[in-house]
């Protein structure tokens, strides 16, 4: 059950401490905003987080197909449409800067928040409509096209018609408009959270409250006109980051990442983008108009980027030899090829024109078409895998695809010298700025959904795939950023800076990662040599015994104490190999199990239908069973095979029982850095175990064990892979002979983590 004045604590919490920054940043930054540069960058930020969050709703739409969703997606689109083509309206000079925020402009911008609240609030409404995938795309397109036809044509043709009077009224219609049909999605949202798709609802209803209140500076604009209308900008900006972590934090822990961490993972993802504006709002405020022209560190920074991409192109190849995906192919493609343009850049790039602010446009052209191309076709790899070549076959393809890289590029400045000779004046319309800048757009929106995918394929983020993808946002966000900016500016310098600090860390986190991966994968040949070992020689001991044991029941002159004897070791020899085959099986899937199938489990429950298990080999009598804990707090994150952990624990503490076979059980929460956690300990009366063979409790075989000692290898695999932990220690402290405490910790479903669900 919600606690709706608790989430709405948490909103207004989380809304003060956005409005206080995004209030302190209008404030610093106040210089700043006096340049159209500066106006040109905000909506540039603004179409790419929209673009973002539209990716991740996109996937999400993909893996469950809702009404809410496919609104969600046509909204944010259509955001990032206008957004940026503001920006290459301003870019092509189709608008002066000096009428960039007037008040027919300022209203538009008002209406258009309106029309993202009325559709968000239309997709709350229709959260559980289900259409057919056809009419779902004339629905999207629908949307879209006739959201921006409305956008476009009143911007056009009615608002600069209108007097200031007539501009206010309707701001204000339109901003009442925004702000109620927020706050309806949001009262819609909380009455019914259990009703859409999974969303994180507080995150939910904080940017609807952004949103909603980025009405109001716009509007007070229009009455005192002023800078104030740049806060509304960035509660926008909140609002995006806040809808794009509503979608992909659940959907991150679904996968079995740890609240914090997925929520890092997309904060980190958004700062990738504000990081550079940031940069710029600052020392444009500071220093208005500066410029740093230092052509060797340009030269320097574009041949150390073509180093490291290169670089990076042959860990991931190499990786990829021991690791085959199809996905992987197209990847080391889009490196080699960022490689060469670095590298077209350092050897092509005119001094005279650098130092004039003319740089060579071109391999970013030619760059930008080849990473959608590649992003898309990773994209398809990933949900139409083909078999993967060979390694000699990819080597042609690669240096293949190395001379048509090359082609592209010296046949593109061919075209570019004879239209330029043909037009003259083309040189001074910057239409290849704008094209990188909507390329780019396509292609961050390609990237964001191709690590949506290699996420759910590798179970969480932090996999090989991910990691390696993640590399190429630099240069997407890089080429977005020097499409806007100029040559020199700091913007264009932090752009700059920004790819060579990411590329230069790049071949270190994918050596560790690749390296990872191999020892993985080396374990992994051990662990099926000792599953082929054990399924080979304790089964084949175990059918021995029952041989035996039948051999014995068939003898005339055997007599019924024996026979029974016979019967009974038969049943205990086919319980001990049904034991070891269920093991076994579990032991060749931890890596799978615990990651992007966890949800929510009832503890106790789990733990009773191990006690019920083991009892069947064990009379009941002869267990004494306690367990303590508030049964309201035992509720964590795992699978079905819960179960098989305390039953392995259970058998353990029965088999090294001495006379008094008794079991306590005691369970509590805890916090272990910042995360819930239920830890469970399961105390036995044995004979203990000595410190020595504590460290080796857990590896392959428990050395001196009775059986196969497969099974508490079972319970940390198990545990591990839930994302918890397991150790042995002392029921008395310093005496090891009074019997042992296995403490099993694993993670809490979080109180907070409130979703819809």
């Amino acid at each position: 059950m919600i606690n709706n004045r608790r989430v709405l604590g948490q909103v207004g919490i989380r809304v003060l401490l956005t409005v206080a920054s995004a209030g302190a940043l209008t404030i610093i930054g106040s210089r700043a905003w006096k340049s159209p540069t500066t106006i040109m960058a905000f909506d540039t930020l603004l179409a790419l987080l929209a673009l973002t969050a539209a990716a991740y709703v996109y996937g999400t739409y993909r893996r469950n197909p809702s009404t809410q969703h496919l609104i969600y997606f046509a909204a944010l689109i259509t955001q990032s449409v206008i957004y940026s083509g503001s920006v290459v309206d301003y870019l092509l000079g189709l608008t002066s800067p000096v009428v960039l925020k007037t008040m027919d402009r300022i209203t538009t911008d008002i209406i258009e928040i309106s029309l993202l609240a009325i559709m968000f609030l239309v997709a709350t409404i229709l959260r559980k409509k289900t259409f057919s995938p056809r009419v779902n795309s004339a629905l999207i397109l629908l949307i879209i096209l006739g959201s921006l036809s409305f956008y476009g044509l009143f911007f056009a043709f009615v608002i600069t018609t209108l007097s200031e009077g007539s501009l206010i009224i309707i701001g204000f219609i339109a901003a009442l408009i925004a702000i109620v049909a927020f706050l309806l999605a949001g009262m819609h949202a909380l009455k019914h959270p259990a009703d859409s798709p999974k969303y994180d609802l507080i995150l939910l209803l904080l940017s609807f409250t952004l949103f909603g209140l980025a009405s109001i500076p716009l509007f007070l604009n229009l009455i005192f006109p002023s800078t104030i209308w740049i806060l509304s900008l960035a509660l926008q900006s909140g609002g995006f980051i806040a809808f794009t972590m509503s979608v992909a934090v659940p959907w991150q822990v679904d996968l079995g990442t740890s609240r914090w961490r997925a929520d890092a993972s997309i904060i980190t993802l958004c700062l990738l983008s504000l990081t550079p504006f940031i940069i710029f709002v600052l020392v444009e405020s500071s220093v208005p108009g500066i410029t740093l022209m230092f052509v060797g560190a340009y030269y320097l920074s574009h041949a150390e980027a073509a180093f490291l991409s290169g670089l990076i192109a042959v860990l991931v190849y190499a990786h990829s030899r021991r690791n085959p995906s199809s996905e992987y192919f197209p990847l080391i493609l889009l490196f080699i090829s960022w490689a060469y343009m670095e590298l077209h850049l350092v050897l092509f790039s005119p001094i005279d024109a650098l130092m004039v602010g003319n740089e060579p446009v071109l391999p970013y052209v030619i760059g930008s078409i080849l990473s959608i191309f590649l992003l898309f076709w990773a994209t398809n790899s990933i949900k139409e895998p083909s078999d993967q070549q060979s390694g000699s076959h990819s080597v042609q393809k690669i240096i293949l695809w190395i001379c048509l890289v090359i082609s592209f590029v010296w046949v593109g400045e061919l075209i570019k010298d004879q239209v330029i000779q043909g037009f003259p004046g083309v040189i001074n319309i910057p239409i290849a700025e704008s094209f990188i800048l909507v390329a780019n757009l396509l292609a961050m929106f390609a990237f964001i959904y191709l690590e949506y995918l290699l996420t759910t394929k590798g179970g969480g983020w932090e996999s090989a795939g991910v990691v390696t993808a993640g590399f190429l946002s630099l240069w997407i966000v890089r080429n977005i950023l020097k499409a806007v900016f100029e040559v020199w500016s700091i913007g264009w310098w932090a752009a700059e800076l920004l790819l060579l600090a990411g590329l230069v860390v790049g071949p270190v986190i994918l050596g560790m990662l690749y390296l990872g991966s191999m020892f993985e994968a080396e374990s992994s040949q051990r662990k099926a040599t000792v599953y082929a070992d054990l399924l080979g020689h304790d089964i084949t001991n175990y059918l021995q015994a029952i041989q035996v044991a039948l051999g014995i029941m068939t003898l005339d002159d055997a007599s019924p104490d024996a026979k029974t004897k016979a019967l009974e070791e038969a049943g205990l020899s086919l319980t001990r190999a049904d034991h070891l085959i269920r093991n076994v099986r579990h032991l060749g899937q931890p890596s799978s199990v615990g990651v992007g199938n966890k949800e929510r489990m009832d503890l106790m429950a789990s733990i009773h239908v191990a006690l019920d298990q083991v009892s069947q080999i064990s009379s009941p009598a002869e267990i004494e069973f306690n367990i303590r804990g508030n049964e309201d707090e035992c509720c964590v994150y795992a699978n079905d095979l819960l179960t098989d952990i305390f039953m392995n624990l259970f058998r353990n503490a029965i088999k090294y029982s001495t006379e008094k076979k008794r079991i306590d059980v005691e369970i509590e929460s805890t916090t272990i850095e910042g995360q819930k956690m239920v830890q469970v300990r399961v105390m036995d009366y044995g004979r203990g175990i000595e410190p020595a063979r504590k460290e080796s409790m857990f590896s392959r075989f428990m050395e001196g064990a009775d059986g196969t000692g497969l099974g508490l290898w079972v319970v940390q695999a198990l545990t591990e892979s839930f994302g918890g932990t397991v150790e042995v220690i002392d029921r008395v402290e310093g005496n090891y002979s009074k019997g042992a405490v296995f403490v099993v910790t694993l993670p809490a479903c979080a109180d907070d983590e409130i979703a819809i669900e």
